[in-house]
């Protein structure tokens, strides 16, 4: 929902909240979708969102994916905000989350994606969604979570 609404797709009295200012679906990526019902293609191909779907990551791999991602996410070298929500990951990895789904994103390719992405200095803000404290066992998802956003920002800690 809140990425349809930012995209100007949606609740009429939510966009008027937005006055307008949208951002472009086509230069924003879903990245290690597990499943799309058929209504959520149609919109996303009719918007030109690029979906990298899980199959992707598996045939091309996380850094060819990230890659591809990179150059349309900001082709002219823009400033990115990375949204990054916790249950795209494997439910093996993180179980502090509402929505587990089997055959997610790994640790690692995560970590690669991120240091990617930070790597190109182009990283400007992050949020990171879907942790659940009352879900979490012992902080694990919490201290994956920060791990996480250690990855996106290690340019600019160095």
């Amino acid at each position: 929902m809140p990425l349809a609404i930012s995209t100007g797709q949606g609740n009429e009295k939510l966009l008027s909240l937005f006055e307008g200012n949208f951002i472009d679906p086509t230069r924003t990526i879903a990245m290690g979708i597990r499943n799309l019902e058929l209504y959520e293609k149609k919109i996303l191909k009719e918007i030109g969102l690029q979906v990298f779907t899980m199959e992707d990551i598996e045939e091309l791999g996380m850094a060819e994916c990230t890659r591809r991602a990179i150059k349309i996410a900001s082709p002219d070298g823009n400033p990115i905000h990375l949204s990054f929500d916790i249950d795209g990951l494997d439910p093996k990895v993180v179980s502090g989350t509402g929505t587990t789904l089997l055959g997610g994103v790994t640790l690692r390719e995560a970590h690669l994606m991120l240091k990617m992405l930070s790597n190109t200095g182009l990283i400007r803000s992050m949020d990171m969604a879907e942790v659940n404290p009352i879900l979490d066992t012992k902080n694990e998802t919490a201290s994956v979570a920060v791990d996480l956003i250690r990855s996106a920002f290690e340019v600019m800690v160095d």
